[in-house]
């Protein structure tokens, strides 16, 4: 057969096949024609057949000369092969040569980081070593705390956190962004009217303190709330227990009217901000905020700061009153003009009404005059002469004059970078540096203090030559007081190469308010966080005498790990981005003195004399914050994250949820149309079909969905472990080392993008900026988290269809989510 007659067969076949897909299109499947399959096998029939091509047979001649031509043919073949399989082992040679040469894990095969020069548990001892020979908390607590740094202010302590981070190794830079914030005048008053006449005008101020220099001085910052509205009101006012969503619905079940007064409530139970969200939506025209003495911890008989622990009567809580569970961040920047007056007084996510904080001392007066005036709740407290009636009381009033300078200002985030070894592995720590407060020993700066106790371990660590292979971020933000602006803008504008490149995202805000651990974290490290913790031990304090602990067991001794909820910066990074994050730090409770949050005794002097002499805390969360950096570092493989926690985590609260459906939604019919058919089903039926399902099934799917997606979690996390034991074992087959890399890679990119999967991308009904399907900000609480949010608010309104809807976009995140793990 010519060489010219085989071409034109084949040409004849890809017509063939072009000629039946382009007429043939609304078929699901092709189907090859007569002429195609005889096409197929037109060569097996001439070779089996030996007719010549008049179609008769051949002769014995011709028969003869054709075996002769075959066996040529058959030496030529031979020849081919050989020379075949020797360019094939002459390449293979060529390859091995490369695959055991130093050349390849150092510039061949990127992105293969060089062998580290010190493993996971060197690395640790290290570390450890830097902290336990040498404290420098105290340095840097009392540099932190010596002036004040309201968000956008005091640029020097900008450049000395950068300089620092510089001193240490770390590649720093100032990110600058205009926000939209308040600054308090010093003009705003609350009086007292009786009949008209004031009787009463609160200071606001707090008493300024001998022994505590960070009370002193002429550059104090006034009590005032971030983002409060200004105004001038006059009204009678109530009292509204904690201005809780429930104790505004009991106000109203109960008669009571809150249109057009002032409502005073104390604070705790939720965030500031939904307090006022949650009267102004009731009719209120004003809020006063006051820290009441039965929420504290200590006995009534503990003497109060600075001679004891326990509360400063004049001690006031500033704060912002921001609508955190809304839309944390600037709230300009999703205007077409932010500078439009217009617009900016319509802005939403912050309050129409003006608030103030008080302290217990000034707002006793205040309260005592409801005693025996409206109804009794069953509201109760710690302020003397107040019997926690609701009021109002005939003829008093209160009135609020609050004057605020608002203002678009640049912000300063400091950005420290140590790239490692490997680039596409990032792990970020982040604390916040403003404070509403000169001092801010606790909130932020004991914080503070740990990130640069950090650094400065690291830069030991560099200096004796040590690369790690995650590159590692250390976060300076600025403005998370007032809504967590500096982390929300950051992560925002860099969101892709975040969501790419981030493994986790480390929050230590509050480092020490108090003696007890606190833990907030992703399901997917809960274990992680206690076996680290399994390596810090836990500080001998004072003249204490009990035998020295681990971290992990005092943790468990009190407290269990929380899901996360909102009020710091891993907010951006977990419930819009879906990065996995967690949130640690020591936290006040029972025998603790009492932590005066965003007050002027919030000082370096509460700090080293009350909640932790000597910085041993400071130190303690260090080597902990520090080690879980580090240990998810450098292990090869993501044996920190366990897929099967989280499976099991969304499950749990899934079924627990499901048993809350009230009993008559369940055989309800809920029209359902698949959400993807294929072209051609949709071409050979005319429509996708509707199936009828009801609720009941529904669940049942999505149960299914959890189950497979829970079995393949299990497996996953089992393939991790064996990855990394494989790449811990010897071997003198390098190539073994580069497929078992790869292997790893793409594992880890699977853990690190496991939450993606669970964001939606239109968000939660009425504050889709929170993506997170399976953790958010509660709605109603702010600070506390929420687990499986859309579902949870669909149960608690009674929205069937809401409920229907968020079943059903849960069953789709755990199918993803399961398929990402095959």
């Amino acid at each position: 057969m010519s060489r010219y007659s085989c071409l034109e067969r084949f040409k004849n076949q890809w017509l063939s096949i072009e000629s039946q897909e382009l007429t043939n299109n609304t078929d699901c499947q092709f189907q090859p024609t007569a002429n195609y399959t005889k096409n197929m096998y037109r060569d097996k029939e001439e070779e089996q057949e030996p007719f010549n091509m008049s179609g008769t047979e051949y002769t014995d001649k011709e028969l003869g000369e054709l075996e002769y031509v075959n066996f040529q043919h058959s030496t030529r073949s031979t020849l081919s092969k050989f020379k075949k399989a020797f360019a094939i082992t002459s390449i293979g040679l060529i390859v091995y040569t490369l695959l055991t040469s130093n050349f390849l894990f150092t510039s061949f095969v990127t992105p293969i980081p060089p062998p580290p020069k010190y493993n996971v548990e060197e690395v640790t001892e290290l570390y450890l070593n830097v902290l336990k020979t040498s404290n420098l908390a105290a340095d840097w607590s009392k540099r932190y705390t010596s002036e004040p740094h309201l968000a956008g202010t005091n640029y020097p302590l900008v450049q000395f956190t950068a300089d620092k981070f510089t001193e240490f190794g770390f590649n720093a830079t100032v990110d600058s962004f205009e926000t939209y914030i308040n600054y308090p005048k010093n003009e705003s008053f609350l009086t007292l009217k009786e009949n008209g006449s004031v009787i009463y005008k609160p200071t606001l101020v707090e008493d300024v303190l001998e022994q505590d220099e960070t009370t002193q001085g002429e550059d104090l910052i006034p009590a005032f709330h971030g983002y409060s509205a200004n105004g001038n009101v006059t009204a009678e006012y109530i009292f509204a227990n904690y201005g809780s969503i429930e104790d505004f619905r009991l106000l109203n079940a109960s008669g009571v009217d809150v249109t057009g007064k002032i409502v005073v409530v104390r604070y705790g139970g939720l965030f500031r901000g939904l307090k006022v969200k949650f009267a102004q939506e009731a009719g209120a025209v004003g809020v006063l905020i006051y820290s009441d003495p039965a929420d504290d911890h200590v006995d009534e008989s503990e003497v109060s700061y600075p001679e004891g622990p326990g509360r400063n009567p004049s001690s006031i809580q500033r704060g912002s009153v921001q609508f955190l569970s809304e839309l944390p961040g600037d709230p300009t920047r999703f205007l077409e003009d932010p500078y439009d007056p217009v617009a900016l007084a319509n802005l939403t996510g912050i309050p129409k009404i003006p608030s103030l904080p008080i302290s217990y001392k000034e707002v006793q007066p205040i309260l005592s005059k409801l005693s025996g005036h409206g109804l009794q709740l069953g509201f109760e407290g710690g302020i003397k002469g107040f019997d926690y009636s609701v009021g109002p009381a005939p003829g008093f009033e209160l009135n609020i004059y609050n004057d605020n300078e608002y203002v678009f200002t640049n912000l300063n985030n400091v950005i420290g970078m140590y790239e490692g070894a490997d680039p596409s592995n990032l792990i970020v720590i982040g604390n916040h540096r403003d404070a509403w407060i000169k001092g801010g020993a606790g909130d932020p700066n004991s914080g503070s203090t740990v990130l640069l106790e950090i650094a400065r371990a690291l830069g030991e660590l560099f200096k004796l030559g040590f690369k790690p292979q995650a590159s590692i971020l250390l976060a300076s933000w600025d403005g998370e007081e007032y809504g967590l602006i500096g982390s929300t803008s950051y992560a925002e504008r860099y969101a892709k190469v975040l969501q790419k490149n981030v493994t986790a995202y480390l929050n230590c805000d509050v480092a020490v308010g108090g003696s007890y651990l606190k833990l907030a974290s992703s399901p997917l490290l809960n274990d992680y966080l206690l076996d680290v913790a399994d390596l810090v031990q836990y500080p001998v304090r004072g003249n204490e005498s009990i035998p020295s602990t681990t971290l992990r067991e005092h943790f468990l001794k009190s407290s269990t790990i929380s899901i996360l909820g909102s009020g710091s910066d891993y907010t951006v990074f977990y419930e819009h981005l879906g990065l996995t994050s967690v949130d640690v730090g020591f936290n006040s409770g029972k025998g603790d003195p009492v932590y005066h949050y965003h007050s002027n005794y919030d000082s370096f002097y509460w700090m080293s004399k009350y909640a932790d002499p000597g910085f041993k805390l400071h130190n303690t969360m260090a080597q902990y914050l520090g080690l879980l950096l580090l240990r998810m570092s450098e292990n090869k493989a993501l044996t920190a994250f366990k897929a099967a926690d989280f499976s099991t985590a969304i499950n749990g609260y899934f079924t627990e949820l499901a048993d809350k459906i009230p009993a008559e939604w369940l055989n309800r019919e809920i029209p359902t149309i698949e959400s993807y058919q294929s072209p051609c089903q949709m071409r050979m039926m005319g429509s996708a079909p509707k199936v009828p399902l009801t609720l009941s099934n529904l669940i049942d799917l999505t149960n299914e969905e959890l189950a497979t997606y829970k079995t393949a979690s299990v497996s996953f996390d089992a393939k991790v472990e064996e990855l990394q034991s494989e790449w811990d074992t010897p071997t003198y087959f390098p190539w073994k080392k580069i497929v078992v890399h790869w292997k790893i890679f793409g594992a880890n990119k699977k853990l690190r993008g496991l939450e993606q999967n669970f964001l939606y991308k239109f968000g939660l009904n009425n504050r889709d900026w929170f993506k997170h399907i399976g953790f958010a900000s509660g709605r109603f609480t702010g600070y506390a988290g929420q687990s499986l949010p859309g579902l949870t608010e669909a149960l608690e309104d009674g929205d069937f269809e809401e409920a229907v809807k968020w079943v059903g976009i849960i069953k789709k995140a755990v199918k993803k989510a399961g398929k990402s793990l095959v």
